[in-house]
């Protein structure tokens, strides 16, 4: 699910952009357009059989540098219960960061430079960069990936966790500083009495569901990176 960070412009806004060349740009340099660049992302997804279900965008003052996001439904493959699969991305035609695609079923931009998710594509804005192939190439990254993930929900629901060892997490999440101890507290709170019924089985689903619903409290932008260490820390099942 999307968060741009101060939302202030239309798809239309954002494609009338036009490219102004920085003073201080070398000789490899060259600007994408904000048009460019969302057509052909665009395009790209629609090729595919993906379906748009929502898009947000944020310019800077200058209204060089975009963030914006996409919140996409894929042909043949669910994203994990009560979650939606996203795209964000940010760009700068005057040298402040480069383009940049990042991927999540919760996913933060701002135009600032802010972005959280699994970041498949990297670029500065030069006369050697193919954007229609480096699209293409990124967006078969991102469906792979998403691809992997039902699995991985499958895994955790599959782990039972023992007393003992669920302790043993709760007080790793409050040592590494992936939760303040105060919010350890309501995380044990919830993966005991838990909002939704759906997730009240004493497996690692169960406690990363109540980790994600205790994470909400966190600003956006670290939200992602506090979930990806969490998930890192909880046991799956043994290879057969």
């Amino acid at each position: 699910m999307i968060s741009v960070c101060n939302t202030n412009a239309r798809l239309d806004e954002v494609q009338q952009v036009e490219v102004k060349r920085p003073e201080s740009a070398g000789r490899v340099w060259q600007g994408i357009s904000h048009r460019k660049l969302t057509e052909t992302l665009m395009e790209d997804m629609l090729g595919r059989g993906w379906v748009i279900n929502s898009m947000a965008f944020s310019l800077s003052k200058d209204k060089a540098d975009l963030a914006g996001a996409f919140d996409i439904t894929l042909p043949n493959l669910d994203a994990p219960e009560g979650q939606m699969f996203s795209l964000g991305f940010l760009t700068s035609n005057v040298m402040r960061k480069s383009l940049k695609f990042v991927v999540g079923t919760r996913v933060f931009v701002c135009n600032n430079g802010m972005a959280t998710g699994e970041i498949i594509l990297s670029h500065k804005h030069t006369f050697r960069f193919d954007l229609e192939l480096e699209v293409h190439n990124a967006l078969n990254s991102y469906r792979y990936k998403a691809s992997k993930i039902n699995y991985t929900v499958k895994q955790m629901k599959e782990r039972i966790l023992a007393n003992r060892e669920y302790e043993r997490l709760l007080i790793q999440t409050g040592r590494e500083g992936i939760l303040p101890w105060s919010r350890v507290g309501q995380l044990d709170e919830e993966y005991r009495h838990p909002s939704f019924r759906d997730f009240s089985e004493k497996t690692s689903w169960g406690l990363y569901n109540a980790f994600t619903h205790i994470v909400k409290k966190s600003p956006p932008m670290n939200q992602m990176n506090q979930m990806n260490k969490f998930r890192n820390l909880l046991p799956m099942p043994e290879a057969a």
